[in-house]
């Protein structure tokens, strides 16, 4: 079932970037960039995480 998830998020992706640039559709576009603002926050707060259990394990 995860694998089904993964795939489908995959081809969803896909199908996005195609519309995005080969439709040049502007909806598309913007869900791209609220996208990639996520993904960046997503990794901020990761790392941030990070800091924070590196800092009460006293490393």
């Amino acid at each position: 079932m995860r694998l089904f998830l993964v795939q489908a998020a995959v081809l969803g992706a896909v199908a996005l970037v195609v519309i995005a640039l080969v439709f040049r559709n502007q909806r598309a576009r913007d869900l791209l960039r609220t996208l990639r603002n996520v993904a960046w926050v997503y990794i901020a707060l990761v790392f941030a995480l990070g800091l924070y259990r590196l800092w009460q394990q006293g490393l």
